[in-house]
């Protein structure tokens, strides 16, 4: 199990001695920010190894990490698991290796999407955040960097001060538009903002029927946050665009939930960049790091797949997936990309 800065685990010291007990022989590389010490790894029975030593480990290792592997600077040899974000053609997905466990659908049909309730959670204390630090301080480029969280309670405590901070200044709460509210990404954020303090007064729930008319949607525009919290693989109007701000607006923080800045199907076209831990808003001009939780829960839902790679070519689970993989690769025309490592 490879290491990637200020990332979550596919496997926790619990799931890794399930896995041990199963008959698995688990590596885990060395880390000093995890919020796993490498001491509760030895202590489950796994053997640990230097930071950054998986691509020299053996050939018929598999290869376990969160994020997606570096494709730049040698050529992959080994098979990786990991989690990607390249179903919806996304900059750079036709370059990704697609093996890829939180879209890994299930032989029920449901999707095993290990971090949509902390990824809602993180980003709902993140949006409540910066609609204070806005009202406190008039310049989202003073917002401060995402601290590294030991649990979700520490999330949850510094929104709902933030929250109270910018009650106080306001005089009211923010008005919240879910934009996904049906699904679990959305049925997940309405709990964050319950969690954090939002009443279900101030939440405007938006589904597929809302959404069916022609956006933008001045209603959207009501509303001071806009959680974006659905799974494209087809275009649809804007939710929000620079024309739409320009209109008399409460809206002020919009946050991407589903990442889909970087899709042909952005929903939010006036955001197309990326936030990191150290600057965790962007500043839109108009004429706008993983609890401990989230990891154990993460490694839970990871944990049936991850059994069944010893014979994944038998699994049910892997081999729809193969299929998935298979099926986007039709997508992909030569001039594209000249892929450079295949299943």
């Amino acid at each position: 199990m490879r290491t990637r800065p200020l990332d979550a685990v596919h496997s926790s010291p619990k799931t890794s001695k399930e896995l041990i007990e199963n008959g698995f022989a688990i590596n885990v590389e060395s880390s000093l920010v995890r919020c796993f010490a490498d001491s509760e790894y030895e202590a489950a029975g796994a053997t640990m190894v230097p930071t950054y030593s998986w691509p020299n480990a053996p050939l018929d290792h598999i290869i376990i990490g969160t994020k997606e592997v570096q494709i730049d600077r040698f050529p992959l040899q080994h098979l990786h698991v990991y989690a990607g974000h390249f179903y919806k053609e996304q900059t750079g997905s036709y370059e990704k290796l697609f093996y890829n466990t939180p879209k890994a659908v299930h032989a029920s049909g449901l999707d095993s999407m290990m971090y949509e309730y902390h990824s809602s959670l993180l980003g709902t204390a993140l949006a409540i955040k910066t609609w204070a630090h806005q009202l406190l301080h008039k310049d989202v480029s003073t917002m401060p960097p995402m601290p590294v969280y030991s649990n979700s309670e520490m999330v949850v405590q510094e929104a709902q001060e933030y929250l109270r901070r910018g009650v106080e200044f306001a005089g009211r709460l923010p008005r919240t538009t879910v934009v996904g509210a049906q699904v679990r990404c959305g049925s997940s954020a309405v709990h964050a903002c319950h969690q954090l303090g939002i009443p279900d007064s101030q939440i405007v729930r938006w589904t597929q029927a809302d959404t069916a008319r022609p956006g933008p949607y001045k209603e959207i525009l009501e509303s001071d946050i806009l959680l974006n919290c659905i799974f494209l693989s087809e275009p649809i109007p804007p939710l929000v665009d620079f024309e739409a701000l320009r209109l008399p607006r409460n809206l002020s923080v919009v946050c991407d939930i589903s990442c889909n800045s970087h899709a042909p199907y952005n929903p939010i076209p006036i955001c197309s960049g990326d936030c990191t831990f150290e600057k965790p808003v962007l500043s839109i001009p108009v004429q706008s790091g993983p609890p401990f939780e989230s990891c154990e829960d993460a490694a839970q839902v990871a944990l049936p797949s991850i059994k069944q790679l010893g014979s994944w070519d038998d699994s049910p689970v892997w081999k729809q997936l193969e299929e998935l993989v298979y099926e986007k690769l039709q997508t992909i025309s030569e001039t594209k990309v000249a892929p450079r490592a295949m299943l």
